[in-house]
């Protein structure tokens, strides 16, 4: 159950376009992944990932769902944005 790796696709946007420490770059979020191969049953593939996992999971559904969709938002208008700038 990963969360935003950044690659090519998700270049539109600063947020996460970019390798930082919530958003591994597709080398890092690989290699992670495949470290836990055989030894878990469920994994978020990276670290950060597990983190932010426990953080949606400890407060209400309301709650992530609400930033999810925030989140969301801001990032359709990044790509819009990129989209007009092309």
């Amino acid at each position: 159950m990963p969360f935003y790796v950044a690659t090519n696709m998700t270049s539109y946007s600063e947020r996460i376009g970019r390798a930082n420490l919530l958003v591994p770059d597709a080398a890092s979020f690989a290699a992670s992944c495949v470290r836990t191969l055989g030894r878990l049953d469920f994994t978020t593939g990276y670290w950060t990932h597990e983190i932010q996992y426990l953080v949606c999971n400890a407060v209400p559904t309301w709650v992530w769902t609400l930033l999810g969709e925030q989140l969301q938002k801001q990032l359709r208008r990044d790509a819009l944005a990129k989209q007009k700038r092309s």
